[in-house]
C-alpha cells in the first residue's frame, strides 16, 4: 500500500490555533520517496512513530536535518523536501500565527525558533515527550487526535496574549491587497503602525508585509497547480500584480530556491502538497 497523507479537521475549539492535524501512513515499509510541502509560513510540530525522516528546506541539500520524535520546525518560509521510507507513522500539528507561542510561550521573547538557543529548543521538545509517549501507545489515529484535543485544550495551550487580540480582530484584512493591514489594524486597534508591527513579528514571527507577501505567491502556487500546460507567465505577471518577470522570479527563488520553470516541474507532480486551510 501506499504512503497515504491526510488532513484532519480540528475540534472548533482549536480554529484559531489548528488549521488541521496531518496524518502521514503506510501500512508496510516503502522504499524511499522524496515528498515536497509547499511553503506555509508556519510553525509545524511533528510527531514522528516511525522511521527518521531526511528534511532540508529550499534548494539546499547540505542543511539538512533529521525528523525524530518530536520536531518544531518554522516558520516555513521555503519549500519543504522530506524523504519517507521505512516505516511510515507521523501526526503533523501546522499551528496558525501565535499559535505554537502558545503552546511554547516563552518563545515569543523570539523573532523566530531557529534563533532560540538550541538548549533552551532542546528544553520545549523534552517537556512534550510525556504527550509523544501517551501518542504511541495509542493504535489509531481517532484515539491519538482526541488525546491531543485534549491535551491542548485541558492546559496545554496558554491564552492568546492580550496585546495580540487586537491585531487578530483585523486578521481579515490581509487577505485583501487593496488594504493595508498594518494600518487597517494600527487603526483598529488605537495603536501606532510601528507597534503593530513589533507586536505581529514578536507573536507571529514574521511581519505583515512578509505575510502579504506571502499570501500573494501562495495564490500563484495555487493558480499554477490548477493550469492546463503550457502556462502564461506574463497573464500571471498581470494578474497577481507583480511588477515584471524578474519581480516574479525573485518571488520564486525565494519561497522555493527554483526558477518558475523549475517549479512548475515539482508542483505538478504526484509528490507535491499544499497545506490548504
Amino acid at each position: 500500500m501506499a504512503i497515504i497523507s491526510k488532513r484532519v479537521p480540528v475540534d472548533d475549539r482549536l480554529l484559531d490555533v489548528l488549521l488541521h492535524f496531518i496524518t502521514i501512513q503506510s501500512e508496510k515499509d516503502e522504499e524511499k520517496q522524496l515528498f515536497h510541502l509547499s511553503p506555509t509560513l508556519e510553525l509545524m510540530v511533528v510527531f514522528n512513530f516511525g522511521s527518521p525522516i531526511s528534511a532540508s528546506f529550499g534548494h539546499s541539500k547540505e542543511k539538512r536535518q533529521v525528523i525524530d520524535r518530536i520536531t518544531i520546525l518554522g516558520p516555513i518560509r521555503k519549500t519543504l523536501n522530506y524523504e519517507l521510507s521505512g516505516k511510515v507513522d507521523v501526526l503533523a500539528l501546522p499551528f496558525m500565527y501565535d499559535g505554537v507561542y502558545r503552546l511554547l510561550p516563552d518563545l515569543q521573547v523570539n523573532k523566530h525558533v531557529a534563533k532560540i538557543d538550541k538548549t533552551v529548543l532542546e528544553a520545549y521538545i523534552n517537556g512534550l515527550e510525556p504527550i509523544w509517549e501517551k501518542l504511541t501507545k495509542e493504535s489509531s489515529t481517532v484515539d491519538r487526535i482526541a488525546l491531543l484535543t485534549d491535551f491542548l485544550l485541558n492546559g496545554g495551550l496558554a491564552k492568546r496574549d492580550i496585546e495580540l487580540k487586537p491585531l487578530m480582530a483585523a486578521e481579515a484584512d490581509v487577505h485583501v491587497r487593496s488594504i493595508n493591514p498594518v494600518k487597517s489594524m494600527a487603526n483598529k486597534a488605537s495603536l501606532s503602525d510601528r507597534t503593530v508591527q513589533l507586536r505581529f513579528q514578536k507573536y507571529v514571527g514574521y511581519s505583515p508585509k512578509e505575510l502579504i507577501r506571502f499570501l500573494r505567491f501562495k495564490l500563484v502556487v495555487v493558480f499554477i497547480r490548477e493550469q492546463a500546460l503550457p502556462i502564461d507567465w506574463f497573464d500571471i505577471i498581470v494578474k497577481f500584480e507583480y511588477h515584471d518577470q524578474s519581480h516574479l522570479i525573485k518571488d520564486f527563488k525565494y519561497y522555493t530556491g527554483l526558477s518558475p520553470r523549475q517549479f512548475l516541474k515539482v508542483c505538478k507532480g504526484d509528490n507535491f502538497c499544499m497545506n490548504h486551510p
